[in-house]
């Protein structure tokens, strides 16, 4: 009697052990998969927030072009962005194209406005990892 409750406990014991590891990586797992979304998500942000930021400047004042490069802090990542006039057959756009960089992960979203309508004419995101 007392061997078996001896192999009972030793093997609940394994038990638990194995399904104790392997609960544990993929809680590691699941963690690493959530922060890799949130980099992602965050350099996104930041590059959709300052083109947004830039078409209400353009919205604002027509006239509006920087085509300098400028970089600015925002969110906790860096923003470069340029907007300058561009012709996509026979069109006048306006080319807003933004670079951030945040944990790592750099986005590139490249926005084209037509200058009279101030439609989007095209919307174009890339995602570089570093």
């Amino acid at each position: 009697m007392a061997k078996f409750i001896m192999i009972m406990v030793l093997g609940g014991m394994i038990t638990n052990g194995i399904t104790s590891f392997s609960q544990n990586n993929n809680v590691n797992q699941d963690t690493q998969n959530y922060l890799d979304d949130f980099t992602y998500n965050h350099a996104n942000d930041i590059a959709s927030s300052v083109a947004d930021i830039l078409l209400t400047r353009l919205s604002e004042d027509p006239t509006y072009e920087d085509k300098a490069q400028a970089t600015d802090d925002f969110f906790g990542g860096t923003a470069t962005y340029i907007v300058e006039e561009t012709f996509l057959e026979d069109d006048n756009l306006i080319e807003i194209k933004v670079t951030s960089k945040s944990n790592g992960v750099t986005t590139i979203i490249t926005t084209d406005i037509n200058r009279e309508t101030k439609r989007k004419e095209r919307i174009n995101v890339r995602y570089e990892y570093e």
